[in-house]
């Protein structure tokens, strides 16, 4: 039903792409749990859909289809399809059916695709409908799967099973959710173990309850594809999780800084040891490529372009490792002369010899006082946010440009510090380099291709002193030629180098219609 919306046109096409398939009797179409790409069209035979327990849900015969939610993206078969008998199949891969959709506009693609989805969902209410009145009422049970099936085992078994797929829409919520709370801890330690600001614990310890969540989702209700089979058997997804990330995130989850806030509460020592404490929330950062993998798995189903959020991920990373970098920059000029006590000085009055009594014992021989004395900050050292800013001068140039601007470490410490991001900043500079080069050249390479193959022509055209005339006519013919072609030229050499089958279908796929319009075929 959801092909009605359209044209005879992109029909003719989708038919042209079809591919035939035979069945045995018994042999497993698809199975409950695998990925699926492919949906069937039965031309002849039946077939039994069924649950993973064996509840059958209905038989479908000549002309009946099967397999459609791969239309929407990479999505799990909700249902095992078995041949009853000889079965004769012609097959709508994924990929075929995108190409032919591409050519429609973005609200028309949308509302096939939605039309796909309310087929899905209607087939997953009455699939649901049959397996509760099949559970519910004995006689039922015993009519479909059998006087010697065992109901209670049947149950047990369902109740047993994670319940949230890997490309669920509630894994994907979940996975940004988890993104947020990773940066935001990335983002807020090192900043408050280097600059010493109180805490918002209220908003920590909210944030940590999202971790003990993502345990308990991962122990028992987050089902993992392995080795291409979807494991949802909570036994096994428990053992899976438990000799895996389970260690890391017990670590990660402990309350650590809720112990040392109730045991400290009045202690001038609570800001830091808290924050010290909460370090360990950056084992999370290990299975951040694991969350994004996931994130950018489920906008790849919804044809979006990943290229662009590659780009903001990577410079993303870029952003954060040189907060790292600002925080310590800062850090070591706090240490410095932090067994000198400068408590009780003055930090509003007149300037001693650079800036204020407490700026000059707590700032002296570091990359502050240089800023001070160059008019860069106040003569008291200024607020945090201003030395954060100052820092941060130093450190994301150091990383991306590998160069030191206006702020120039002043001892030994603060040199070999800067040596030491000037080493990674060589790399994340190579690493900028080259994604960007890959980006734009994933987005334009048709372009250059094109380009290249142009200036190629030119030099023929010049080096045989062609006329002027003739230049310009071969010109608006590479025009005409990008336009219109995309700058393909001999598009039947690319043909011949496929297969006969291939050849076929693509042939028919790409002229077909053309054929098919004249009134006298």
């Amino acid at each position: 039903p959801f092909f009605a919306l359209c044209d005879n046109t992109t029909r003719e096409l989708i038919v042209s792409t079809l591919k035939p398939r035979v069945f045995l009797p018994n042999d497993v179409i698809t199975q409950q749990g695998e990925l699926g790409k492919e949906m069937f069209f039965i031309e002849r035979g039946e077939v039994v859909v069924s649950s993973m327990d064996n509840i059958p849900f209905c038989t479908l015969s000549r002309g009946d289809y099967f397999g459609e939610s791969c239309l929407i993206g990479a999505t799990v078969r909700v249902a095992t399809v078995r041949a009853l008998t000889y079965c004769d199949c012609f097959v709508l891969s994924n990929d075929d059916f995108r190409e032919v959709i591409e050519n429609y506009f973005s609200p028309e693609r949308k509302n096939i695709t939605n039309a796909v989805a309310e087929t899905i969902r209607s087939k997953s209410r009455r699939n649901s409908s049959i397996s509760r009145n099949i559970i519910e009422h004995p006689k039922c049970q015993r009519n479909t799967t059998g006087e010697g099936s065992d109901l209670t085992e049947i149950v047990a078994k369902r109740s047993r099973n994670a319940k949230i797929q890997p490309d669920s829409k509630l894994k994907s919520a979940w996975s940004i959710i988890l993104l947020t709370v990773c940066v935001y801890n990335a983002w807020s330690i090192p900043f408050r173990l280097a600059f010493m600001s109180s805490s918002y614990y209220i908003i920590d310890w909210t944030l940590d309850i999202i971790f003990v969540s993502d345990m308990f989702l991962n122990y028992m209700h987050f089902s993992h594809f392995q080795e291409g089979e979807l494991i949802s058997e909570t036994e096994k997804v428990k053992r899976h999780y438990m000799k895996g990330n389970f260690k890391v995130d017990v670590l990660s989850t402990l309350p650590f800084d809720i112990i040392a806030y109730i045991w400290l509460k009045n202690d001038a020592r609570l800001t830091a040891a808290v924050a010290v404490l909460r370090l360990p929330k950056l084992l999370r950062l290990c299975r951040l490529l694991q969350i994004m993998g996931d994130i950018f798995r489920f906008l790849e189903d919804l044809h979006m372009n990943l290229a662009p959020l590659r780009l903001v991920e990577f410079l993303s990373g870029v952003i954060l490792i040189a907060h790292w970098a600002c925080c310590g920059f800062y850090a070591l000029a706090r240490l410095k002369n932090s067994h000198v006590n400068c408590d009780g000085l003055d930090t509003g009055g007149d300037v001693i010899t650079w800036g204020t009594a407490f700026a000059e014992c707590r700032w002296e021989n570091t990359w502050v006082q240089k800023q001070i004395m160059n008019g860069k900050l106040p003569v008291d050292g200024g607020e945090p946010w201003q030395l954060y800013i100052r820092s941060f001068n130093w450190a994301l140039p150091t990383l991306a440009v590998v160069v030191i601007g206006d702020v120039v470490p002043m001892t030994s410490e603060e040199t070999l510090y800067a040596f030491g991001w000037m080493v990674v900043g060589v790399t994340i500079n190579a690493a900028i380099i080259g994604n960007v080069a890959n980006i734009v050249a994933n987005l334009e390479s048709e372009s250059a291709e094109f380009i290249t193959k142009t200036d190629e022509v030119k030099q023929f055209l010049h080096k045989h002193h062609i006329s002027h005339d003739l230049q310009q006519r071969v010109d608006l013919f590479m025009t005409y030629l990008w336009t219109a072609h995309g700058g393909v030229v001999d598009e039947d050499g690319f043909v011949n180098e496929l297969p006969c089958t291939l050849q076929n279908a693509v042939t028919g796929q790409t002229r077909l219609h053309y054929v098919k319009d004249c009134p006298f075929f």
